[in-house]
């Protein structure tokens, strides 16, 4: 069981190459389950927990904050990463260079605007006036007394 323990290079590359498919696949607009990817990426780790990927996932966000990199929204960086994560990290990049072009390619897309909005979907009704509620009077009155100096 390695809870507890450093990730091992096998661990860290795994992990890092599935979080920068998942990656690839959102800045190229396709759709992903991240609980999929993170049960698939489980059967592969020396029993890491899935909160152990997921504050890895973070930590890879991070380093490509770091490098100014796009990095998956859902992952918020976290800082603290390992020296062979950022490795790692550096390495997958330079040795798949599609990832620049699709990187490239989601930076320079327009902003799209929407050509119509529904603004009637946003508006609700108010709340409906209920009964006030108020705490109960105190029972006793303050003042009653005089203050006495001591020492």
């Amino acid at each position: 069981m390695a809870t507890g323990e450093d990730w091992t290079l096998f661990e860290v590359e795994s992990t890092v190459a599935d979080y920068m498919h998942m990656l690839t696949l959102e800045l190229s607009g396709q759709k992903y389950n991240k609980t999929e990817h993170r049960r698939a990426l489980l059967r592969q780790l020396d029993g890491r927990s899935e909160a152990a990927v997921e504050l890895k996932h973070q930590n890879i966000s991070a380093v490509l904050c770091d490098l100014d990199c796009h990095w998956i929204s859902g992952y918020k960086p976290r800082g603290n990463y390992q020296r062979m994560l950022a490795e790692s990290v550096e390495h997958w990049i330079s040795s798949n260079p599609h990832f620049d072009v699709v990187s490239r390619a989601a930076a320079e897309q327009p902003a799209v605007i929407p050509s119509s909005v529904n603004f009637q979907r946003l508006v609700v009704d108010p709340p409906r006036m209920g009964i006030k509620i108020a705490e109960p009077g105190a029972t006793y009155r303050i003042g009653t007394r005089s203050a006495v100096k001591r020492d």
